[in-house]
Parts: structure tokens; C-alpha cells; sequence
């Protein structure tokens, strides 16, 4: 068949075959470069995807610290009101007992700067050392009339 073909038919015939070849060449070359992108683009999905994954345990974390944190606030907030509570009843006591503080060394004073000489002798007078040391180790108790404790 081949001897019937006159040389240009066989030019063009092995042209043809030629550029079948390079087609499906370049077809396949083509084919490859678009696996090993889809391959790499499927990588990177699957990095996004872990990513994200992680972004979500890292907010539901930072979720549970922040619940954590406002209890916390609401404790520490009800701490703060209870010891504004007790500052405020110790400021009063110690307002009340300077006031009678005030009050009992001004009573003193009117001992000793008194007009009856007995009772300025009295509170003017020292506490001896012994009494003191005596009362050091004594417990406040009432007495009643007939010197017996109550």
C-alpha cells in the first residue's frame, strides 16, 4: 500500500504522525502538571482544614477560660463587697473607741486637776509595781455585795 503512496503522501503522513505524537505529548504533560497542582491544592485543603480545627479548640478554650474567669470576677466582686462591709463596721469601731478613748482620758484629766485634794492625791499617785504584777495575771469577774463572785 505503502508503494502506491507517492513521497509527499508519505511526507505528510509522517507528519501527521508526528504531530499526533507531540498532541498527545503535550496532552500528557499537561495532565500531570494539572494532577500535581490538584495534589498540592488537596494538601493545602487539608491544611486549611486543620488549621481551622485547631482555630476552633483554641476559641472554645479561650471560651471556657473566659466563663472561668467572669465566675472568678463574680466571686472575687462579692469578696470585695463582704470586706468593704467589715472595713466600714471596723472603721466605726475604731471611731467609737477613740471617741471613748477621748472621753476617758478626758475624765482622767478631770481627776487629777480636781478641787477635792483626796481624790487629785489618788489619780496623781503611782501604781506600785508589785499591784502591777499582781493584776498582770488577774481575770476581770463582778463581785456582788458580800464579795463573792458572781
Amino acid at each position: 500500500m505503502f508503494s502506491t503512496l507517492s513521497n509527499i503522501e508519505r511526507l505528510i503522513a509522517i507528519i501527521v504522525l508526528a504531530a499526533l505524537v507531540l498532541s498527545v505529548g503535550f496532552m500528557s504533560y499537561v495532565a500531570y502538571n494539572n494532577y500535581s497542582k490538584l495534589t498540592l491544592a488537596n494538601s493545602t485543603i487539608e491544611n486549611q482544614a486543620l488549621k481551622i480545627e485547631n482555630a476552633d479548640i483554641q476559641a472554645e478554650y479561650l471560651i471556657q477560660s473566659v466563663n472561668l474567669s467572669e465566675e472568678s470576677n463574680a466571686k472575687l466582686l462579692k469578696e470585695r463587697a463582704s470586706l468593704a462591709k467589715i472595713n466600714e463596721q471596723y472603721s466605726k469601731d475604731i471611731q467609737l473607741l477613740n471617741s471613748q478613748n477621748i472621753e476617758s482620758q478626758q475624765q482622767i484629766k478631770q481627776l487629777r486637776q480636781s478641787s477635792n485634794e483626796a481624790t487629785k492625791a489618788w489619780a496623781n499617785d503611782c501604781v506600785p509595781v508589785s499591784a502591777v504584777s499582781l493584776l498582770k495575771y488577774a481575770r476581770a469577774s463582778g463581785c456582788n455585795q458580800n464579795r463573792s463572785t458572781d
